[in-house]
């Protein structure tokens, strides 16, 4: 498509005006100049400052760059972006389990090459996985079980110091019950997502996660009641 003519008055002893000349380059070049370009020459632009995006390569930028709007001789560009959250992390090659979506805006000036930061528009999203997290919350969490002389068990979880004293393995649920209620998962959730959730969401996940880390503690101990009782055989 043919890039729209813009009239510049010459006879103006002056000269052109410096926002004339940008209106010019930004339509003539953004639209003659592939895409990619632009974006190449907007990436390129954080090279200088590696820090305002921080763990971000510069092919990460070009890759999820993208131009959303045009103002004057500013070509406007938001870039896609997530944040680990609720005790999840950002590990090369493996996918979070949670996250925040957000997209950070700048104003690229064609002109200048200068970059400068916007507010952002777009409203941020959040992905909760209860299943991933029920596994990261209980990584570090283990059971064991030892048979007393009066033939019950005690089962202790080795991470937090919980102990119990069981008489048969349909208790077990009972014993991991009481360790995740000394933890309100409302409480994190307002925390790190009150501007994000509303309370209805909060409560909601909420029931979910404990429902979850409840059910990966009771595998554990269940685990480590059949060990015990299989030793015993042995």
């Amino acid at each position: 498509k043919t890039p729209p003519k813009i009239r510049i008055n010459l006879s103006n002893q002056s000269g052109p005006s410096l926002r004339d000349v940008g209106i010019f380059l930004l339509l003539t070049t953004s639209k003659s100049m592939k895409s990619s370009e632009l974006k190449e020459r907007f990436a390129q632009s954080f090279k200088d400052s590696p820090d305002e995006l921080e763990g971000y390569t510069y092919e990460k930028i070009f890759n999820r760059a993208e131009q959303v709007d045009t103002q004057d001789n500013m070509a406007i560009f938001e870039i896609e972006r997530h944040q680990a959250i609720l005790g999840d992390t950002y590990v090369r090659g493996r996918g979070m389990a949670s996250y925040i979506t957000y997209w950070p805006r700048f104003a690229f000036d064609v002109t200048t090459g200068i970059r400068t930061a916007l507010p952002e528009m777009r409203e941020r999203e959040v992905e909760i996985d209860h299943d991933g997290l029920a596994d990261i919350w209980t990584f570090d969490m283990s059971f064991d079980c030892t048979r007393l002389d009066d033939g019950r068990i005690k089962i202790d979880e080795l991470c937090g110091g919980d102990r119990a004293i069981l008489s048969d393995a349909s208790e077990v649920r009972g014993f991991v019950e009481s360790i995740a209620d000394s933890w309100d998962p409302a409480e994190q959730l307002s925390n790190e997502l009150s501007d994000d959730l509303s309370n209805e969401e909060i409560e909601r996940h909420a029931v979910q996660l404990r429902r979850c880390f409840i059910e990966e503690l009771e595998q554990l101990a269940k685990d480590a009641w059949k060990e015990c009782e299989n030793e015993e055989i042995v």
